[in-house]
């Protein structure tokens, strides 16, 4: 019985270490999903030729999130670089089968003259399989569209009044949901071209600003429009030796697990910025003491939190995704690298996300800078892949789970602490059994025949 319960133990705590904490990764560790030289549509004959003709060379995948269901999304936008080619990329919300991009839910739903999504840069998925996408209409109108697991349409939410901008349109990023208390936190990272400038503007005013969104009343508020944390630092040195991405004010965003706290950075900025949410739900003015600031260390596109608390965000510095695995509290002196590392000099980790209760982290790779910098009119290198998709374990699970360190064990262990439990209960059972028939009892008194002799004298 001492056995079984130390090996018990022993594997309780062994369970609760290898979930806990994430290993630390290699290259051998890290699956490649997905790889292209220029993306692929699964869509009609003519449709696709257009495609071939005119778009391939600048359809990018921005965004990517995977459903309750495995599936995976990629945004792909259309608005970036004008009318003369948006039209032709064949979807710009897509679910990723056997290689080739299906538009989603449907291809009339986005067909650029007629469907109902026009530009989609960044989105997100609950739960229940619900997608939040941020729509680019023309005339700088901007709206959140919130569309059922089968796709026919939830709600719109129209947030052009908080989004229409003097000298630029806005640029709708990143979704993050808090869905405890209904509310919706949403990056417009505003300018990110040169032709946006004008001379005298300081080429740090980005005019970013980040749009909480009441979920419930359909109230949305701009907050961070003229704070120094939403805008770059120009003073940081060049990124990295070939990849250059300058003057991109807020984009990444996150949301810890309990709801309570909101992260954000802008691109170039090694800086993260920590807000209370109550602060924002309330809608009170902000100060500068109410936004804490961490050093990261390294500038990044997207940032994520976890359910077991824990950070993960992208750096363009060290060309990978990197992890603060002390819950709860973000200290980065010490991090860990979770992706590929610097296998490819000239393309950037951009997106991250979950796959439900798999424990598998996904992140995108993609050369994002040849779109944004000033050689947009480069074509891709279509003698090379130049879009990845990769997928690392983990033992983690998204923000939009409730926060619990100890309860993500991988399926396959809770399996296992399931059968070995069973087969040491059934052990101590039996243990108990045999105990107990090797337990004295009382004897009856055996009468000998001289005692029997007695009692029958007396009886007559």
């Amino acid at each position: 019985m001492k056995m079984s319960l130390i090996t018990l133990i022993f594997f309780i705590l062994f369970a609760l270490i290898t979930c806990k904490f994430p290993d630390n990764k290699t290259k051998d560790d890290i699956d490649l999903i997905y790889s292209a030289k220029y993306l692929e549509f699964n869509t009609t004959e003519e449709i696709n030729n257009l495609y071939l003709q005119h778009s391939k060379s600048y359809a990018f995948p921005n965004t990517i999130r995977i459903n309750n269901r495995g599936e995976l999304f990629i945004s792909v936008p259309r608005h970036l670089f004008g009318e003369e080619i948006d039209k032709y990329i064949p979807g710009t919300i897509n679910c990723l089968k056997d290689g080739k991009l299906n538009p989603w839910p449907n291809q009339e739903e986005n067909d650029f003259d007629t469907g109902r999504i026009r530009s989609i840069v960044g989105f997100e998925i609950d739960l229940d399989g619900n997608l939040y996408l941020l729509n680019h209409k023309e005339n700088k109108e901007r709206e959140l569209l919130v569309y059922y697991k089968n796709g026919t349409i939830k709600d719109v939410y129209n947030l052009t009044q908080v989004t229409t901008h003097k000298e630029h349109e806005s640029l709708l990023t990143n979704i993050i949901l808090d869905l405890t208390y209904d509310f919706a936190y949403i990056t417009d990272t505003g300018k990110i071209f040169e032709e946006n400038y004008k001379n005298s503007k300081n080429k740090n005013d980005t005019k970013s600003s980040l749009l909480v969104l009441n979920l419930k009343n359909k109230v949305t508020i701009r907050f961070l429009r003229k704070e120094k944390s939403s805008m770059p630092d120009l003073s940081l040195p060049k990124i990295n030796s070939k990849i250059d991405i300058d003057d991109i004010g807020l984009y990444g965003i996150a949301l810890s697990c309990d709801k309570r706290f909101l992260y954000y950075t802008p691109v170039k900025s090694d800086k993260l910025y920590k807000i209370n949410t109550l602060y924002l739900q309330d809608e009170r003015t902000l100060r500068n003491k109410d936004i804490n600031i961490l050093n990261k260390k390294y500038s990044s596109f997207e940032i994520m939190s976890s359910a077991r608390g824990l950070f993960y965000y992208t750096s363009i510095e060290e060309n990978s995704v990197l992890v603060n695995f002390y819950e709860r509290i973000l200290s980065f002196n010490n991090v860990r690298s979770v992706s590929h590392g610097k296998l490819f000099d000239d393309n950037v980790p951009v997106s991250l996300t979950f796959n439900g209760t798999t424990g598998y982290l996904f992140y995108l790779v993609n050369r994002h800078h040849i779109f944004i910098n000033d050689n947009i009119e480069k074509e891709l290198d279509i003698n090379q892949d130049n879009f990845f998709i990769y997928k690392v374990k983990t033992n983690d699970r998204s923000y939009l789970y409730p926060c619990n360190i100890y309860s993500y064990i991988p399926n396959s262990t809770w399996i296992a602490i399931i059968i070995i439990s069973l087969m040491l209960s059934y052990g101590v059972f039996k243990l108990i059994v045999f105990v107990t028939k090797l337990s004295p009892k009382k004897k009856e008194m055996e009468m000998n025949e001289e005692e029997l002799a007695y009692i029958n004298d007396e009886e007559n």
